[in-house]
């Protein structure tokens, strides 16, 4: 008699904690709410050209276009496996006096072993977008879970190969005989070549063709000519035909050279 009034106790609490279990379950017709966040920065890696070596980073920008003056505010940390960046505040100046164009920065990571880093990229510290940025000899690349409140234009990045040099002449017609001296004296250090497809960063190389990435060089000529080659020679041995063709060229034309090292003419 007293085994079979434990057993109905038992059962008892059972089907009690059964009605708990079935109150506290979510009905399956309730929908998760998703907030939409704001698309606030651009984000994507970048390689950080140096005479040391180079390094690596994030090349961040608004989304839009901000007041003239206006910074962001920026804290990467990174550790032996994982990186973050946190995308704090939009730093505005006392007054807004002009509109004209988004703001940017370069995140500098430094030296990064080649591997897979867990990444997390943070937007003022409320959303947290989890991710992977994998670095190798040819190679920097992002893999996001979500990307909350941020864009990511490049996901890959190419990385320039030792003794590459690339840029352009912008010259007026009465220079041409200056500019095809020029180019075939840059022949005597240096050779056409090509590389596997891809972006990089500084420019783009798809199918045999170069392609400069937009430069902040404003002044305009009538002509112009794009330079694309691998140097056979130590850098230095470029000063002086550089130095020498730009001052030919004076007013009359532009020369911008910039090397795997980060070094420009």
């Amino acid at each position: 008699m007293r085994f079979s009034t434990q057993k109905n106790l038992f059962s008892f609490i059972f089907f009690i904690a059964l009605l708990i279990t079935g109150a506290c379950k979510r009905d399956s017709s309730e929908q998760i709410k998703v907030i939409d966040v704001k698309k606030e920065f651009s984000i994507q890696p970048w390689e950080i050209l140096k005479v040391s070596g180079s390094e690596f980073g994030f090349l961040i920008a608004s989304t839009d276009k901000k007041c003239d003056g206006t910074k962001m505010r920026i804290v990467p940390l990174v550790s032996q496996s994982s990186v973050s960046i946190n995308l704090q505040a939009f730093i505005n100046p006392d007054s807004c006096l002009n509109t004209t164009d988004v703001v940017r920065d370069t995140t500098k990571l430094g030296l990064l072993s080649n591997g897979n880093y867990a990444l997390q990229i943070n937007l003022k510290d409320v959303v947290l977008n989890k991710g992977t940025l994998a670095v190798s000899d040819t190679k920097l690349s992002l893999q996001m879970q979500t990307t909350d409140g941020i864009t990511i234009p490049v996901t890959d990045i190419s990385r320039v190969p030792q003794g590459t040099i690339w840029g352009t002449l912008k010259y007026n017609a009465d220079q041409e005989n200056l500019v095809n001296a020029f180019s075939d004296s840059l022949k005597t250090y240096a050779h056409n070549f090509s590389l596997v497809n891809g972006n990089y960063g500084y420019f783009q190389f798809i199918d045999n063709t170069f392609t400069l990435n937009p430069s902040t060089t404003a002044t305009t000529f009538t002509n112009q000519r794009t330079y694309f080659v691998r140097l056979d020679q130590p850098l230095s041995s470029l000063k002086n035909l550089i130095q020498n063709t730009k001052t030919k060229l004076g007013k009359n034309g532009n020369l911008w050279l910039m090397a795997y090292n980060g070094v420009t003419f």
